[in-house]
């Protein structure tokens, strides 16, 4: 078929991989090229129909390469709840996680020979409605003799107990699989305990046992320096910006740092030392303070990075990848930049990919700006080779997935990932906190490095922003999450 005479050897050993392990999660690095896997899994087994589950904006990425690489079968994209299923003339429906969860009991109905889970890492969250339906569609596939195929570059952003949700969906996870129970995986590698608030998860622990195990068991991860030797490398230059006007941030910076001190000395007088646990527990109702300062920060930078651009657009003719996280920056970075392409997540998906092909296609087309979210997930942008990072995401992952954009298979050039960090400013400890949590994710993924960490980045953060030493800093600060099925 044309879809399997088109891969790669790498990708031909994903796929066979896939066959040999009924449950198995495919986490090559971004860019590799694991829609065309998955897509030779279907037409290797003739796993129709197939279910293919993906974000909302990825629907019609899907759709394309459905009809693309598998030409003599019928693709239908699911939008409605109420949108009937032809079940005879449909070898592969495209659906949201939303839509997924909405219309769980139809897509059973159909008794999916295969079901495909694009960036399964968004069932992280185990709580959530749309991950317990997926599990139990999932399972329901798994026992009627059907194929479950997870996909992510990214299969934990932060911990590895972001790991459980897709490893309940693979059947990995659970009474009789091979990690057992959700509360011994969570007792094992995330140092689960239970506080004073509940049970504690945010931890890591036995990561190079985590990644020996996966392997093992249901997991392939390949790096594109391993199986792309050729591609051009990824660089990040790390940039100290002095922001022209910092006044607004800076008064709103004394303002919340006074509330945290405040708070902070209530809580030590109540709690002694564990004030530092008591405060990063509060992270969600301090993150609206931190964003209003994030955004300020965000604005001073306008006009030093809006500076670079056009330097670099006039001085040569390539293009251009802006990533930022708020909508007033990015907002400020598109009006600052005449002719630069937004990408919104507010476009529906024709029009977002007719955008990124224009980008991608057209000359005059030399700048393109976007979120983490939007632009970050699905969409190749290897016409530019240099993107400016102009705001930090809250996850190391979403930094590595926007990098992916660029730096993926079509790649022709080195490609360099600019990160402007305001000087003075919660841009340098926050980096510095997201540096530590890639090492996290790089140990539990790729098995390279130990770590133990309990920390969030917003709840270290906000101990920094108290005052907190170093040593606090680097102090137990936990998420507080309920262990599904624990008592």
């Amino acid at each position: 078929s044309l879809v399997t005479a088109s891969l790669r050897g790498y990708q031909a050993f994903g796929a066979k991989f896939a066959l040999a392990q009924r449950r198995v999660i495919i986490g090559d690095e971004m860019g590799l090229g694991k829609t065309l896997e998955a897509l030779a899994v279907l037409e290797l087994t003739d796993a129709y129909p197939a279910v293919v589950v993906c974000p909302t904006s990825l629907r019609a990425h899907w759709q394309r390469e459905a009809a693309r690489w598998l030409p003599g079968r019928s693709v239908a994209r699911l939008d409605s709840a109420s949108e009937p299923l032809v079940c005879e003339a449909t070898d592969v429906y495209v659906v949201s996680y939303e839509m997924a969860r909405r219309r769980a009991a139809d897509l059973a109905a159909l008794d999916p020979r295969a079901l495909v889970l694009d960036e399964i890492h968004a069932l992280r969250d185990t709580r959530t409605q749309h991950t317990k339906a997926l599990v139990q569609l999932a399972a329901h596939v798994r026992a009627h003799g059907g194929r479950v195929v997870g996909l992510s570059g990214t299969v934990i952003v932060n911990r590895p107990i972001e790991l459980a949700g897709p490893l309940l969906a693979v059947g990995a996870l659970g009474p009789h699989a091979p990690f057992g129970d959700a509360r011994a995986f969570a007792e094992r590698y995330a140092d689960a305990s239970h506080g004073p608030y509940g049970w504690e998860l945010s931890g890591a622990a036995h990561l190079d046992e985590l990644n020996d195990r996966l392997r093992a068991t249901c997991y392939l991860r390949r790096t594109k320096a391993e199986v792309l030797p050729e591609l051009p490398e990824l660089r990040r230059a790390v940039t100290l910006l002095s922001a022209e006007d910092q006044h607004a941030y800076e008064a709103a910076a004394r303002r919340l740092a006074a509330a945290l001190r405040e708070r902070r000395r209530l809580l030590e007088a109540a709690h002694g030392p564990a004030w530092v646990h008591r405060l990063g527990a509060e992270s969600l109702r301090w993150r609206r303070d931190v964003e209003a300062l994030r955004v300020l920060v965000g604005l001073a930078k306008v006009p030093t990075v809006l500076g670079w651009a056009r330097d670099y657009l006039d001085g040569s003719d390539r293009k251009l990848v802006l990533f930022a996280h708020h909508r007033p920056v990015i907002g400020a970075l598109v009006d600052g930049l005449p002719g630069a392409i937004r990408l919104s997540g507010d476009d529906d998906p024709v029009r977002r990919q007719a955008l990124v092909d224009r980008f991608q296609t057209a000359p005059d087309a030399r700048v393109l700006v976007t979120s983490f979210r939007t632009g970050g997930l699905g969409i190749e942008l290897t016409a530019a080779s240099d993107a400016v990072v102009v705001e930090l995401p809250w996850a190391a992952g979403e930094l590595d997935q926007a990098e992916a954009r660029l730096h993926r298979l079509g790649t022709r050039a080195p490609v360099t990932s600019h990160i402007a960090l305001a000087a003075g400013t919660v841009d340098e400890p926050m980096w510095q906190l997201l540096v530590a949590k890639e090492r996290i994710v790089q140990a539990t993924v790729q098995g390279t490095i130990p770590a133990r960490s309990q920390s969030t980045v917003l709840g270290r953060l906000l101990v920094h922003l108290a005052g907190g030493t170093d040593e606090d800093v680097q102090q137990t600060v936990p998420d507080v999450e309920p262990i599904e099925g624990a008592a």
